[in-house]
């Protein structure tokens, strides 16, 4: 991902999603290509403040934007299936907390992790620290990452 911007989908279009949106207008690494939100105005809204694309459904999203990451802003009891969803297409997932709501489904989250290669995390504020979160997506062993990039050190699992 070095050198070009990373492109995300945002699932939810609350107000965690337009906290996050507002942290994207200060990280030009990134861009907001799409809104995904069953409650149609509610998507249309933020991507209209955003300038992209909106959808009634994550699954829409996906089948028609080539995502590098997807930020999980839903009601926790709907992150660990949208979470796989994401992660068994190869896109990177920023899921907001709680991780899930049963310990089986954060496991099976994880375990779908490990065997796509793709990165999830969990975050908890994470909306000031997006370019460290996009900073550990481009994949860079451990021993050349900062231990900060512009906060905490992000952790990901």
């Amino acid at each position: 991902m070095s050198g070009k911007q990373v492109v995300f989908g945002i699932v939810g279009a609350g107000g965690v999603a337009q906290s996050y949106a507002r942290a994207f207008e200060n990280c030009h690494i990134t861009r907001i290509a799409a809104v995904a939100d069953i409650r149609v105005e509610a998507a249309s809204a933020l991507a209209g403040v955003i300038g992209c694309h909106s959808f009634n459904s994550y699954r829409g999203m996906a089948e028609a934007m080539k995502l590098d990451a997807v930020l999980v802003c839903t009601p926790p009891d709907t992150h660990s299936e949208i979470c796989l969803y994401f992660l068994e297409r190869r896109v990177h997932v920023l899921c907001e907390k709680p991780f899930s709501v049963g310990v089986q489904d954060a496991r099976s989250v994880l375990d779908a992790a490990r065997k796509t290669g793709m990165k999830v995390a969990m975050a908890s504020k994470f909306r000031y620290f997006l370019r460290g979160y996009v900073f550990a997506l481009e994949l860079k062993p451990r021993n050349q990452r900062r231990r900060s990039v512009d906060g905490p050190r992000t952790a990901l699992l």
